[in-house]
Protein backbone atom coordinates (compact mmCIF):
# COMPACT_ATOMS: atom_id res chain seq x y z
CA UNK A 1 0.00 0.00 0.00
CA UNK A 2 1.74 3.21 -1.02
CA UNK A 3 1.96 6.56 1.34
CA UNK A 4 -0.56 9.79 0.02
CA UNK A 5 1.69 12.91 -0.26
CA UNK A 6 -0.04 15.07 1.53
CA UNK A 7 -1.07 18.38 -0.75
CA UNK A 8 -0.04 22.03 0.72
CA UNK A 9 -2.76 24.12 0.79
CA UNK A 10 -1.84 28.02 1.07
CA UNK A 11 -3.19 29.76 4.49
CA UNK A 12 -6.18 32.21 3.80
CA UNK A 13 -7.38 35.37 5.22
CA UNK A 14 -10.90 34.99 6.37
CA UNK A 15 -13.24 38.37 6.96
CA UNK A 16 -15.67 36.27 9.18
CA UNK A 17 -16.22 37.43 12.57
CA UNK A 18 -17.09 33.59 13.32
CA UNK A 19 -13.23 33.10 12.65
CA UNK A 20 -11.51 35.34 14.58
CA UNK A 21 -9.09 34.79 17.36
CA UNK A 22 -11.58 34.14 20.58
CA UNK A 23 -8.58 33.31 23.02
CA UNK A 24 -5.34 34.06 23.20
CA UNK A 25 -4.00 31.37 24.98
CA UNK A 26 -4.77 27.60 24.42
CA UNK A 27 -3.73 23.64 24.78
CA UNK A 28 -4.47 20.81 22.44
CA UNK A 29 -4.31 17.46 23.85
CA UNK A 30 -3.96 14.05 22.24
CA UNK A 31 -4.31 11.34 24.90
CA UNK A 32 -2.95 8.16 24.24
CA UNK A 33 -2.60 5.03 26.61
CA UNK A 34 0.94 5.38 27.88
CA UNK A 35 1.53 9.24 27.01
CA UNK A 36 -0.16 12.72 25.74
CA UNK A 37 0.87 15.29 22.91
CA UNK A 38 0.71 18.93 24.38
CA UNK A 39 0.71 22.08 21.97
CA UNK A 40 0.46 25.18 23.89
CA UNK A 41 -0.38 28.22 22.20
CA UNK A 42 0.43 31.52 23.56
CA UNK A 43 0.60 35.58 22.22
CA UNK A 44 3.16 36.83 21.55
CA UNK A 45 6.10 37.95 23.86
CA UNK A 46 6.46 41.28 22.74
CA UNK A 47 4.18 43.83 20.15
CA UNK A 48 4.64 43.03 16.56
CA UNK A 49 6.31 39.56 17.47
CA UNK A 50 4.52 36.04 16.68
CA UNK A 51 2.50 33.75 18.74
CA UNK A 52 4.58 30.82 20.15
CA UNK A 53 3.82 27.49 20.25
CA UNK A 54 5.23 24.86 23.03
CA UNK A 55 5.27 21.22 21.92
CA UNK A 56 5.26 18.95 24.73
CA UNK A 57 5.36 14.96 25.20
CA UNK A 58 3.48 14.08 28.67
CA UNK A 59 4.17 10.64 29.98
CA UNK A 60 0.88 9.56 31.57
CA UNK A 61 1.79 9.36 35.42
CA UNK A 62 0.02 11.84 37.83
CA UNK A 63 3.22 13.50 38.55
CA UNK A 64 3.85 14.15 35.04
CA UNK A 65 0.18 15.06 35.14
CA UNK A 66 0.30 16.96 37.52
CA UNK A 67 3.21 19.36 36.33
CA UNK A 68 1.48 19.50 33.27
CA UNK A 69 -2.04 21.31 34.85
CA UNK A 70 0.73 23.85 36.78
CA UNK A 71 2.48 24.39 33.63
CA UNK A 72 -1.05 25.73 31.87
CA UNK A 73 -2.21 27.53 35.38
CA UNK A 74 1.12 29.20 35.25
CA UNK A 75 0.67 30.50 31.18
CA UNK A 76 -2.64 31.29 31.96
CA UNK A 77 -4.39 28.85 29.32
CA UNK A 78 -7.84 29.54 29.07
CA UNK A 79 -8.99 26.77 26.94
CA UNK A 80 -7.68 23.30 26.62
CA UNK A 81 -9.23 20.77 24.09
CA UNK A 82 -8.96 17.22 24.61
CA UNK A 83 -8.32 14.02 21.90
CA UNK A 84 -8.35 10.49 23.13
CA UNK A 85 -9.91 7.61 20.96
CA UNK A 86 -9.44 4.20 21.83
CA UNK A 87 -10.47 0.81 20.43
CA UNK A 88 -10.93 -2.42 22.23
CA UNK A 89 -10.12 -5.47 20.04
CA UNK A 90 -10.51 -9.18 20.75
CA UNK A 91 -13.53 -8.98 23.05
CA UNK A 92 -17.09 -10.14 21.79
CA UNK A 93 -18.28 -8.96 24.71
CA UNK A 94 -16.89 -5.10 23.95
CA UNK A 95 -19.81 -3.82 21.71
CA UNK A 96 -17.39 -1.33 20.41
CA UNK A 97 -17.48 0.13 17.11
CA UNK A 98 -20.68 -1.93 16.02
CA UNK A 99 -19.27 -5.52 17.25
Amino acid sequence: MGHARARKIPAQLVEDEDYQLRHERVAGIDIAKAKADVCTRLPPARDGGRRASRLEEVPATAREILALAGRLLDDGVELVVMEATSVIRGHRGAGCHGR
